[in-house]
């Protein structure tokens, strides 16, 4: 079994009106940078396509990079 994570950063959707109970929400208000959510699901099928286990967005850049895991293997520290 292979898991992947994907660890987007601001995305324009509707959770930002739920989130806040609200009947309008302004994402270019509250974020100085979001992706839209065609852009996080192309992001999601780039790390679906890919070997890499984890994909995610830099806060500072907002650029997506795909990657190995974070944080080695628990039982794989044992042997070194």
């Amino acid at each position: 079994m292979v898991a992947k994570t994907l660890a987007p950063a601001a995305t324009k959707t509707e959770f930002g009106k739920v989130a806040t109970n609200a009947d309008e929400y302004d994402y270019d208000a509250n974020f100085k940078n979001y992706h839209s959510s065609e852009q996080t699901a192309n992001f999601l099928l780039e790390l679906y396509d890919s070997d890499k286990c984890v994909g995610a967005v830099d806060r500072n850049t907002f650029e997506f990079t795909l990657s190995e895991p974070k944080f080695d293997y628990a039982l794989n520290l044992k042997s070194k």
